[in-house]
């Protein structure tokens, strides 16, 4: 039997998440959405605003849940807010991923298709990871984080919360990336990046602070 999931967030990320999640075997229930009309694929439904949630995983303890929001701060607002509920989240995989069975993957976390992981690295809670990324051995990915298209770790980097890393990116081994920064698209990262800071070039560096 198919595992049920409810997703929160109906716009584009949301859509691709639901797109992932039906090629991975799950039963899409519905989404939640404060402000969508419609799914966003076509014979799903919406369910309601976050308010239904309560009620809705009380009556059905065994949905799993998935936020499909491309925001890390508002993702992470979210999280907390629904954290007094007794829900499961899933972790959303897509089967052409590869994953190391020596990598530990929490809940939450979305895997886009042609995804790498390698043995040893740590991926945290409500973590996107997109499209053809790759982390390889012994990362770190803090809860929260956004690797984008196409953004290669090299080994042992660390990866704060909440921080985007942007598409093309790379990073090179034993970089540490510092929480709620952001890598601008097709930087290279070959030094420490520090905390809530906006970093872009070849090489990157801090243009300003978050």
């Amino acid at each position: 039997m198919s595992e049920k999931l409810v997703i929160v967030g109906a716009g584009g990320h949301g859509k691709v998440v639901a797109d992932v999640a039906l090629i991975a075997g799950y039963e899409i229930v519905g989404f939640i959405d404060d402000h969508a009309k419609e799914a966003p694929l076509p014979g799903q439904k919406i369910l309601g605003n976050l308010d239904v949630i309560s009620a809705l995983f009380s009556d059905n303890p065994h949905y799993k849940l998935i936020l499909a929001i491309g925001d890390n701060a508002t993702r992470k607002h979210i999280a907390y807010s629904l954290a007094k509920n007794d829900i499961t989240y899933a972790i959303v995989s897509h089967p052409s991923s590869a994953i190391s069975p020596f990598a530990v993957v929490k809940p939450g976390t979305v895997i886009m298709p042609g995804v790498v992981i390698n043995a040893g690295a740590y991926i945290g809670k409500h973590v996107i990871l997109n499209t053809a990324c790759s982390v390889d051995h012994d990362c770190y990915i803090g809860d929260f984080v956004h690797i984008s298209p196409g953004a290669h770790l090299a080994g042992n980097v660390t990866v704060g919360e909440g921080t985007h890393i942007g598409v093309g990116v790379s990073v090179i081994p034993g970089c540490k990336i510092g929480e709620w920064a952001i890598i601008g698209a097709g930087a290279v990262v070959v030094e420490d990046i520090p905390s809530r800071v906006v970093a872009v070039g070849v090489p990157a560096k801090p243009i300003r602070k978050l």
